[in-house]
């Protein structure tokens, strides 16, 4: 009233003495205007330190209200404390008893139907809703805030070490989910206590994040404690067909995960043990929010839909492009996906969702899997189903469905929960009723799935309402992308954990073809072209090759094709991704290996032809071995129709199942990394040769031995030199072929440049043209010796004639090995001597310009040389 009355007097009094409307009497009594101005700034002032008082006294009553709060609600390892709550006394059977004993159902059996009495605690919330700010209500110290605090306290001190205690800190993939359901298995389960104190201002906090009790808070408490209880897991049922009859009986019998005690009989009914931890966290936190909803927030549903909130997030997330996220292609990205898969966001989802996928989707993959899943999904599915009603009854999760997904229409919605799913593998190729994993309107129908029971508690139909939900009823999906997720894991552990260095020897010894049109060639197998030539490959790409096989293998088994039809699709697409993981992992991570040391280069050159000859072949096999899975009835349909209502997916995947795009990368690979590699030895070779020949063209009209015949031979045996140390690194890599075409590459190359002086030079001495007759000879024997495979010859001095063999070996591979020999017996020969070698046909490789020029360099004018000249002119 007081706020009233000062609010309204001032502009009373204003619009009194308002310029437009002042009276008579003001002007002709300055003494009472002045008294009027007087009292409106007493008055001013007074309401401003109102209001300044108002707004501290409403700080302190929150700040307040926060504090109680915190002293009111203590939260341990191993138990709740909650002091100041009503219900503490409302619910005592027996006033005169300081104790009673029982499971948080049972104080709560007529929740929502009897009102609480006022309470410190209920005090709390009302100051704080009363005095929040409307337009800012997560600012500050108010309501929000305070079942913020309230949730961060549940995770960090009840809910995350609930659940690992539960969980023993093991992997429960490797006992639960392998098949292995045996009495060795061990199964955690939490056995509660719910106490009425009388005094619960006695009860000191253990350590729950708080140094001291800001408030005193005398009178009853209630208290909710559990220890943890651990039994050996033996199965009930001996056979898969026995738990599949009792499918129809998991909508009659009581859920696991609501359950008020639950002990080692109850959870031998489920699958495995792992499954049985699952369903123990479940019934964990069903009865810690039983607690919390009817003890923390006083039945009170506006309560319990925040603290949800805090907890589980919204559900689907939508994104907001002022908060830094946004939807592309149906994926979230941005702060919402970050903090999401760190847990700031919905940190309850998080871990219920990391739980789930760790304990009840399997990483094995064998026929027992196979059978053990829809009896996995139909009990998830059921159990799940029973939380989250539990959970939407007491206000902390909303009744929603995930067609409503924020993001506008979705043709989703006429289709039922049971379908709603990822879709995985190769499904969009062998489905047209699926659409693109990436796609927001991307749905998927696993016909061979079995239709999920339905939960019949209350008229209750099946409804997705949370990523827990929806991972339950898309556990078959989930469960081929983690085999997926495995098979690629492996992948890279071999690409990234192998010696690259470790080699093996694969293919056949392939004789050298013969020339075409001879004898020979007509006894050749012509089979030979495709036989794979005789090379050492990486230990790592003969291992990601197995892996592949092993891959496809599991996709072409008989119980495959019988039980998860969709599995086939998703395991032929994970062994393409482990070649394509081979292109992407080994190039880059040995790029500077590869690019600098030869050995390296023609390692990862064979291991490209290796998988590019393998993978030509792959789809050819698996082809025969998908269709063989087809019945004989359904071969002759035509690839794309139904089938009845179904289509023919092993049909479908028989048609596609090929390698062979995969080829022209593996080849280009191949030859971009040798073709680079043989680059980087012509240029290492430029730079032994060329420096040391720069004046041997002026040294050649020399009658005497100089420094720049010194320099030439030097650079010979340089180049020797270095090709035989490439030599030993290649020859017992690369394939015959491959290697004569790499050596005869680099032989051309220092051919060339010892070539080209000589045939520039303008004047060659007899003594010049000895020195260069030897230098010649050298050369040609150094470089059949890297062509010859056997023991090389040690004494490259020799003046033993080069067997015939060895020589056409050389020239098949190295074009200017026949020039350089032709050239170095040019220089010993008479004019006579070359009229005849003309017509010997010696001079097939120079060129008659050339020989001309090399007549006019080595010989005087005479009448012999000018009618040869004339003769080489005339050709």
């Amino acid at each position: 009233l007081m706020e009233e009355s000062f609010a309204n007097a001032p502009e009373k009094e204003n619009n009194d003495v308002h310029p437009n409307s002042v009276p008579s009497t003001t002007a002709s009594h300055p003494k009472s205007t002045q008294m009027i101005h007087q009292m409106l700034t007493v008055q001013s002032t007074i309401y401003n330190e109102l209001k300044i008082e108002t707004r501290r006294k409403k700080m302190e009553l929150r700040h307040r209200a926060m504090t109680l709060l915190e002293g009111c609600i203590l939260m341990e390892e191993n138990r709740i404390l909650v002091r100041g709550s009503a219900t503490a006394t409302g619910k005592r059977s027996d006033e005169n008893a300081t104790k009673h004993s029982g499971t948080p159902d049972a104080a709560s059996s007529a929740e929502g139907s009897t009102s609480i009495a006022p309470s410190p605690l209920s005090d709390a919330y009302r100051v704080l809703e009363l005095f929040e700010d409307h337009s800012f209500p997560s600012f500050g110290e108010s309501l929000d805030g305070a079942m913020k605090i309230l949730a961060a306290k549940l995770m960090n001190f009840v809910v995350r070490p609930g659940l690992t205690a539960l969980d023993g800190g093991k992997n429960g993939l490797t006992e639960g989910t392998s098949g292995r359901t045996n009495a060795g298995s061990t199964v955690n389960y939490y056995e509660f206590r719910e106490e009425y104190l009388a005094n619960g201002h006695r009860q000191q906090s253990r350590g729950a994040g708080r140094r001291y009790d800001p408030v005193t808070i005398k009178g009853p408490a209630v208290q909710l404690e559990w220890d943890v209880k651990a039994s050996s897991f033996s199965h009930n049922k001996t056979s898969s067909n026995e738990i599949h009859s009792d499918d129809s009986n998991i909508s009659t019998s009581s859920p696991i995960s609501v359950s008020r005690q639950i002990n080692k009989e109850t959870l031998s009914s489920t699958p495995s043990s792992s499954i049985g931890t699952f369903l123990s966290m479940l019934n964990f936190l069903s009865n810690i929010f039983n607690f919390i909803h009817h003890h923390v927030l006083l039945r009170r549903s506006d309560l319990a839909t925040i603290l949800g909130k805090h907890l589980n997030g919204s559900f689907p997330v939508k994104a907001s492009m002022s908060a830094g996220s946004a939807v592309i292609g149906g994926v979230l990205i941005g702060t919402a996906a970050q903090g999401m898969e760190e847990g700031e966001e919905r940190p309850l989802m998080t871990e219920l969702l990391k739980q789930m996928r760790k304990l009840c989707v399997p990483v094995d993959s064998s026929p027992s899997i196979w059978k053990m899943m829809f009896d996995i999904q139909n009990v998830l599915i059921y159990e799940v189903e029973a939380f989250e009603s539990r959970l939407v009854e007491m206000g902390f999760m909303d009744e929603k469905n995930s067609s409503d997904n924020g993001f506008g229409d979705d043709p989703r919605d006429d289709i039922p929960p049971k379908q709603l799913s990822s879709p995985m593998g190769l499904n969009v190729l062998v489905d047209e009723n699926v659409l693109s994993p990436i796609h927001t309107n991307a749905t998927a129908s696993f016909a061979a799935t079995p239709t999920p029971p339905t939960f019949n508690a209350e008229n209750k139909t099946n409804s997705i309402r949370s990523p827990l939900s929806e991972l339950a009823h898309s556990l078959l999906q989930s469960y081929m992308e983690k085999q997926r997720s495995s098979i690629l894991n492996n992948g890279r552990s071999i690409l990234l954990s192998t010696d690259y260095h470790n080699s093996v020897q694969v293919g056949t010894p392939v004789p050298d073809p013969a020339e075409l049109g001879s004898l020979e060639s007509i006894d050749e197998d012509p089979l030979l072209a495709f036989d794979l030539h005789q090379c050492s490959v990486s230990t790592t790409a003969q291992q990601i090759l197995q892996l592949c096989r092993s891959t496809l293998d599991k996709a072409t088994d008989n119980e495959a094709a019988e039980m998860l039809d969709d599995l086939r699709p998703m395991l032929y697409r994970a062994s393409r991704e482990l070649l394509d993981l081979f292109r992407a992992i080994i190039p880059t991570m040995y790029a500077s290996e590869v690019a600098s040391i030869p050995r390296m280069a023609a390692i990862l050159h064979n291991d490209c032809v290796y998988l590019a000859h393998e993978v030509s072949l792959l789809g050819v096999e698996y082809k025969e071995k998908f269709r063989s899975l087809v019945p004989s009835s359904a071969r002759e349909l035509v690839p794309g129709k139904e089938s009845g209502n179904e289509l023919n997916k092993i049909q479908l995947l028989s048609d596609i199942c090929t390698f062979v795009d995969m080829v022209p990368a593996f080849r280009d690979l191949a030859t971009k990394t040798m073709g680079y590699m043989i680059e980087l030895q012509k240029s290492q070779l430029y730079e032994l040769v060329k420096p040391r020949l720069e004046n041997f063209v002026p040294a050649l009209s020399s009658n005497e031995s100089v420094t720049e015949w010194d320099d030439a031979e030097t650079a010979l045996r340089a180049a020797l030199y270095h090709l035989k140390h490439l030599s030993q690194s290649w020859s017992q890599v690369l394939s015959r072929e491959v290697y004569h075409l790499s050596m005869g590459n680099l032989v051309d190359t220092v051919f060339t440049m010892f070539l080209g002086p000589v045939l520039k030079a303008s004047e060659i001495t007899d003594p010049a043209s000895r020195f260069v007759h030897s230098l010649y000879l050298d050369a040609g024997r150094g470089a059949a010796n890297l062509f010859f495979l056997g023991p090389m010859s040690t004494d490259s001095t020799s003046v033993l004639p080069m067997p015939e063999e060895k020589s056409s070996t050389v020239s098949k591979y190295a074009v200017m090995f026949n020039k350089m020999q032709a050239v170095g017996r040019f220089m010993v020969m008479r004019l006579d001597d070359i009229q005849r070698a003309l017509g010997e046909g010696v001079f097939q490789s120079v060129t008659a310009r050339e020989l001309a020029h090399l007549i006019s360099a080595c010989f005087d004018e005479s009448e012999k040389r000018s009618s040869l000249l004339n003769a080489l002119a005339s050709k």
